[in-house]
């Protein structure tokens, strides 16, 4: 397996941006993609939050948006949501990028 591209949220943001992606997600939808149609989402109760499991296929790629939510996180100076997107080939399911999944 060749090493997983990891997208910073500064290069997430400076590469694509919120206007690129809101164009996106209408040309996709327009595309005839029906998000009522995607995979199950899964939530995991936890002791101190929850946790999201929201998979996605479309052609060539799969996802799977892995987040937590912890409610008492900004106590400690840390984000009530937290979480990690990773982006597979459709195919081979070989991983092929991770990203910070809260962006």
């Amino acid at each position: 397996m060749t090493a997983i591209r990891w997208i910073s949220n500064q290069e997430l943001f400076a590469s694509f941006g919120y206007a690129r992606a809101i164009e996106a997600i209408g040309q996709l939808l327009e595309s005839g993609f029906d998000p009522a149609t995607d995979k199950q989402r899964t939530f995991v109760n936890f002791e101190h939050g929850q946790g999201l499991v929201m998979p996605s296929e479309i052609g060539d790629f799969a996802g799977l948006k892995f987040v937590t939510v912890a409610p008492k996180n900004p106590k400690h100076n840390l984000d009530r949501i937290q979480g990690i997107y990773s982006l597979f080939d459709s195919k081979t399911l070989t991983p092929l990028a991770q990203c910070d999944g809260a962006a």
